[in-house]
């Protein structure tokens, strides 16, 4: 099972693939340590997380999601501990939090840009792919008619400045350059249109901004992967997984720290040079 697009197989499946993923990937930013925690342990499945996958769900599938909706205000209590066993192993979102995946959905239709990137197509592909040596899997959240695809992210951060720090702190770009780069070994050639980032507020008033990913963000990302993938194989070759730091560093604060307390130096009176 390599190199080839998965159509409509289930979450459960794709994650059974015994291959590389972005998830877990990025987790080489940090180090080769972190990576191997990573895939002998996961992630937590926090509120936030569950509450994408609905929303994700919600947009991209034909059809939506079971919930168990909990009518309390917070996670703790007996009440809540009642409710929780009584649906454990289910989609559990409050009734509020519900609203705002219903209200983001239709934001995110409403809008007319990503209306039209999700109107043809087809959601949650799965992709398998060997690079560099390694068996890779992604699932891109929308492949359109035309052979490019769309991201979906839901953002406390829909200015455009700040989106920008926020994907490159969640290293999206890389993400998009992984993908890119799986979904050309399968086809054999590059999509004809640069992939699509379309976020959505998490919040009122749930505002939409798309963007596409290209050139300059592309290239960025294509650098961290091919680097985690050399790190990793490097790692699998001599079974030596290290941290971010085997050697002694010397401790380099950032200029605002290293000024903190001095005196202002007063310019006023300095003649300029009349030459």
């Amino acid at each position: 099972m390599v190199n080839q697009l998965l159509r409509r197989l289930p979450f459960a499946d794709y994650l059974a693939i015994d291959a590389v993923h972005n998830s877990t990937l990025k987790a080489l930013d940090l180090s080769a340590k972190h990576y191997s925690h990573a895939t002998r342990h996961g992630r937590a499945d926090s509120t936030a997380l569950v509450i994408g996958r609905v929303t994700h769900a919600m947009i991209l599938d034909d059809t939506p999601p079971a919930v168990a909706v909990y009518e309390g205000k917070v996670r703790r209590g007996e009440k809540w501990e009642a409710f929780a066993a009584e649906h454990e192993g289910e989609t559990i979102l409050k009734r509020d939090e519900l609203e705002d995946v219903a209200a983001m959905r239709a934001a995110v239709l409403a809008h007319p840009r990503s209306a039209a990137l999700f109107a043809e197509g087809e959601g949650e592909v799965s992709m398998v792919w060997e690079q560099q040596g390694i068996k890779c899997k992604g699932r891109l959240d929308w492949l359109r008619p035309c052979g490019s695809w769309v991201e979906l992210k839901t953002t406390e951060a829909i200015k455009p400045a700040r989106f920008a720090r926020q994907a490159g702190h969640f290293l999206y770009h890389a993400q998009i350059a992984f993908y890119a780069g799986g979904l050309a070994t399968i086809t054999g050639r590059e999509a004809p249109e640069p992939p699509h980032l379309v976020t959505v507020e998490k919040k009122p008033p749930y505002d939409v901004a798309v963007y596409t990913v290209e050139g300059d963000a592309i290239e960025a990302g294509q650098r961290k992967v091919d680097g985690w993938l050399r790190k990793l194989a490097e790692a699998r070759r001599t079974g030596q997984w290290p941290g971010v730091a085997p050697d002694v560093l010397r401790l380099e604060l950032p200029d605002y720290v290293l000024t903190d307390g001095l005196e202002d130096v007063d310019l006023s009176g300095i003649e300029g040079d009349d030459e």
